[in-house]
């Protein structure tokens, strides 16, 4: 991938964050415009830090979704049917592209401590499986982190 050539996104350096890379918008993106299409992304055989979750055993590795940083705000949301980033609301040149990585991934290979500041910041991120439903309606997810979510209350309610 040529970082320098795409119209809608740059690769920069976050140099006054603990963030590192990420990816920012080159110019203004409107809602639901497909950002990136990750459709020939390959599939690979072991999850990764890197790595996006795309179905229940299925994670693919591709260069931009590894320079996205997550979001309790996300500015992009993941298609993995279709395998696209779409903008999640109007964006402005230069702001953050990220997503909120529960939306994809049940359980985060290497969890860590969110620092987005959005005043609704979940702190820890583990991943969808341990987050509440009540927490996760609040977020466009994955179908098949809907799937997940759904067998673990029908689990949780049969043991109630």
């Amino acid at each position: 991938m040529d970082w320098n050539t795409n119209e809608l996104y740059r690769l920069i350096y976050l140099k006054d964050s603990n963030l590192g890379w990420g990816a920012a918008a080159n110019a203004a993106i409107p809602a639901g415009e497909v950002v990136h299409d990750f459709a020939d992304a390959p599939i690979v055989d072991e999850r990764t830090w890197l790595s996006v979750q795309i179905d229940v055993d299925r994670d693919v590795d591709d260069p931009f979704l590894a320079k996205l940083n997550h979001s309790c705000d996300p500015s992009l949301l993941i298609d993995t049917e279709n395998r696209r980033c779409i903008a999640a609301r109007d964006l402005d040149e230069g702001e953050l592209l990220t997503f909120f990585y529960p939306s994809t991934e049940w359980n985060i290979v290497q969890p860590f401590r969110c620092h987005c500041e959005s005043d609704h910041c979940l702190g820890l991120i583990q991943g969808a499986r341990h987050l509440s439903s009540d927490i996760l309606s609040a977020f466009h997810l994955s179908s098949h982190i809907q799937r997940l979510i759904a067998k673990r209350d029908r689990q949780l309610q049969l043991s109630s």
